[in-house]
């Protein structure tokens, strides 16, 4: 078995949950009512990149790390086709999402 870890830095929230909207259920989060209904509404890429940029950064981090965790299954599935579809034969065990805090240095 091999494990990989990636670090992942400025990454585009607003990108990354558009690209995550198939697999997420999202009338299961524990999310805000306004988020929910911007997430199955049409248009819901650019609502939601607006609304994440009304949010602070740290509470943009938790709400990524809490869509990824409460989603992992579905997530780990899509990856399982994609690399199906792409002749890759490979099981994905399992993934963690983590915020580190940045390194300054001075």
């Amino acid at each position: 078995m091999l494990e990989f870890k990636l670090t992942l830095d400025n990454v585009d929230y607003g990108e990354l949950i558009n690209y995550l909207m198939p697999h997420i259920k999202w009338e299961e989060m524990n999310v805000p009512p306004v988020l929910k209904q911007l997430a199955m509404s049409s248009g819901a890429a650019g609502a939601i990149r607006n609304f994440l940029k009304i949010m602070p950064k740290d509470k943009q981090d938790e709400l990524v790390i809490y869509l990824i965790e409460k989603n992992k299954d579905r997530i780990i599935a899509a990856i399982h086709r994609a690399a199906q579809s792409r002749g890759v034969h490979v099981n994905v065990a399992d993934f963690g999402v983590t915020n580190q805090p940045d390194v300054v240095v001075r």
